[in-house]
């Protein structure tokens, strides 16, 4: 695996150099290694090559290289180049700590998720009621509940997609309609391309998946500033793609919303590589009031799928998601779905009463934007130096930190009885340390709290760490 010239160059942002520029060009190459951009691995351009296409000297390319290499980020072979040093992936733990303050004191900021509002409740009676409407069959709806699908498709088409119920096939939960998808478009020597950065479950996934069907997964660059189509590109010229996968709708974890110039150039580079577009819509209805509309991605590119959930706008509880598929794609589909479990029929039935219910989204968007204000005016109160831009909708801050100190922080916190997950696990390649997803999604005055408590980590972090004590497993990201 390789990065060319004019990719790197793109990347490093160009001219003013600071002095002494060999060493501001290794600075930036290095957080580009930390942020994940560059993949372990990956062989750097040639210093002419470099040096061609940023108009730094070879004596500066080859001085920047050095230093890397003095630092253990890169490793020269003879006759091959300077590649980006391996390293090991962050191991991650399998609970959710609650949101809000357990028995302990412990806060759970681990979880993008929050408390049901009343309409779930409500939502639960109603269908109960109409209990004896399934009690009287099988109960088996391994393509889902005609009544749901119907409701599932006239959302889309609000949305600007004219949707057949037929082209829906509804799942356990996002997570499960990935696995789906995945596991039916993955083949030996094939490659799942997803973003750099993104929902940590997602990757870990896609990374098992294509492992165990003979393949592998391949990133293109992704950051807080958007989508690097031309890094898009040169991933799918240079692997056998199965897939695209991609977090358009209000981006997990940076909160970005991809606008529709970049999701047609998407759609057109994977239309032209003859691969379909997977794009996760599980925080789709997720939007803050200043978020630009969108057409949904299968809009620009017929060919797409889209996986959509109730999870996250209703409640985590509510364990349903669902798959948007071209009409020959859903036969397939039911296959592999039918042989994990043939439809949790209850469920359905809840979340097409909330479908139903014109007050549920905008009590939860009015809720979502409360907590979102709160969360950012926090943050700049208590933790200056963190950086961050506005998301544009879903329920976390991407923060980005002074200091590649995401884990030690993470550490800290949790000896003050915050729980979070370190960015890492949000890196499709080993990285992160300089960023932290901060989850709002939770009591304003438990959030607060936490803000205080992650605040005083900060401050004691040139303290030396607390010996390790093993408990069991740790917080679960979600």
């Amino acid at each position: 695996m390789s990065i060319g010239a004019n990719v790197l160059a793109g990347l490093l942002g160009g001219p003013p150099w600071t002095q002494p520029r060999y060493r501001d060009l290794a600075d930036r190459i290095a957080r580009l290694i930390a942020d994940g951009r560059i993949a372990a691995g990956t062989r750097l351009p040639s210093e002419r090559d470099l040096a061609a296409a940023t108009d730094l000297s070879r004596t500066t390319i080859g001085a920047a290289y050095t230093t890397l290499t003095e630092r253990d980020l890169l490793r020269p072979r003879r006759g091959a180049g300077h590649f980006v040093t391996e390293r090991p992936a962050p191991t991650m733990s399998p609970l959710l700590p609650a949101a809000g303050p357990d028995a302990d004191g412990r806060i759970g900021l681990t979880a993008a998720a929050d408390a049901a509002l009343p309409h779930v409740g409500a939502a639960y009676a109603r269908a109960l009621d109409r209990l004896p409407e399934l009690t009287g069959g099988s109960g088996y709806f391994p393509d889902g509940l005609p009544e749901l699908r119907a409701a599932l498709a006239e959302r889309y088409a609000a949305r600007g997609l004219p949707t057949d119920p037929r082209q829906l096939l509804i799942t356990t939960g996002a997570l499960s309609a990935l696995a789906i998808v995945a596991r039916t478009l993955a083949g030996p020597r094939r490659a799942l391309i997803t973003e750099s950065v993104g929902f940590g479950n997602t990757l870990h996934l896609l990374h098992d998946v294509a492992r165990r069907s003979g393949g592998r997964v391949r990133s293109f660059d992704t950051s807080p500033a958007g989508w690097n189509l031309d890094s898009l590109a040169a991933a799918l010229a240079e692997t056998r793609p199965a897939a695209v996968f991609v977090i358009a709708d209000f981006h997990n974890p940076t909160g970005r919303q991809m606008d529709d110039t970049t999701r047609a150039g998407l759609a057109a580079r994977a239309r032209r590589a003859g691969v379909p577009v997977v794009a996760d819509e599980t925080l789709a209805e997720l939007a803050l009031p200043w978020a630009a509309p969108a057409l949904p991605v299968a809009a620009h590119d017929p060919s797409a799928i889209l996986v959509g959930s109730a999870s996250k706008t209703y409640w985590g509880g509510l364990r349903l998601g669902w798959i948007r598929a071209p009409h020959a794609m859903i036969e397939p589909l039911l296959r592999a779905r039918t042989l994990a479990d043939h439809g949790a029929a209850v469920e359905q039935l809840v979340l097409a009463e909330l479908l139903a219910d014109p007050t549920a989204n905008p009590a939860a968007r009015e809720r979502l934007h409360r907590q979102a204000v709160t969360a950012m005016d926090l943050v700049r109160e208590h933790l200056p130096e963190f950086a961050f831009r506005r998301p544009d909708g879903g329920q976390s801050l991407w923060l980005e930190l002074p200091s590649a100190s995401s884990t030690r922080l993470t550490r800290r916190a949790a000896e003050h009885g915050v729980l979070l997950t370190p960015g890492p696990h949000f890196f499709c390649n080993p990285g992160g340390e300089r960023w932290l997803r901060l989850p709002f999604a939770a009591p304003e005055d438990a959030f607060a709290e936490a803000v205080r408590r992650i605040a005083r980590a900060w401050q004691e972090l040139d303290r030396p760490d607390a010996p390790t004590r093993h408990e069991g497993f740790g917080p679960l990201s979600a």
